[in-house]
């Protein structure tokens, strides 16, 4: 779920789990991750007393969402994404998988 800011994020995934509880969709939130480029992150960090490594959101209850550093890949549905949308750690783990 694309976001602008933190508020809308949670906003966002407020109106998701109202949904998820009338459709009775089960999600697994322990898979949840945040994708926050370097300019998100220093806001975050900023913001915070010390450098952290997750956000606290509410969705549905208050978890704890792990932001993904820099040069680190997610896998999400076959694609893999980075926060500061570079390529070479993609191109990296395509490299890997491909030749195992």
């Amino acid at each position: 779920m694309a976001s602008r800011n933190l508020d809308n994020l949670q906003e966002n995934l407020k109106i998701a789990h109202q949904f998820y509880e009338l459709a009775n969709i089960h999600v697994n939130k322990d898979k949840t991750l945040i994708l926050a480029n370097k300019h998100a992150k220093k806001i975050i960090d900023r913001d915070s007393p010390s450098p952290t490594s997750y956000i606290e959101i509410e969705f549905g209850t208050v978890i704890k969402v792990p932001l993904l550093g820099k040069n680190k890949v997610a896998r999400i549905l076959g694609v893999y994404f980075n926060p500061d949308d570079g390529h070479q750690m993609s191109i990296i783990m395509l490299l890997t998988t491909s030749l195992c």
